[in-house]
């Protein structure tokens, strides 16, 4: 990491830190590999076969408890249907 630092001619200057060192204006350049693990949170490239996955089963689950539930209700209502002699 880099500290940046405030001269006597108001410019700012980058400064490089060691690890553990603390910087003290209390402002850091943040370069990007600093920050790369947010990357790998954020980009949906990782997760989208399993993304495809959960939302091709949240869409075919309750279509096929529905139909399951309908055929089987249309079975029973089939089998009284001829039990009350209708």
């Amino acid at each position: 990491m880099q500290c940046v630092q405030t001269l006597a001619d108001g410019t700012l200057q980058a400064i490089a830190v060691a690890e553990g060192e603390s910087c003290t204006t209390g402002l850091y350049l943040v370069q990007a590999a600093d920050n790369a693990w947010a990357a790998l949170l954020l980009d949906p490239a990782p997760w989208s076969s399993d993304m495809a996955m959960a939302f091709g089963v949240g869409i075919t689950t309750p279509l096929l408890s529905y139909v399951v539930a309908r055929v089987f209700g249309e079975l029973m209502n089939m089998f009284n249907h001829d039990e009350k002699g209708s």
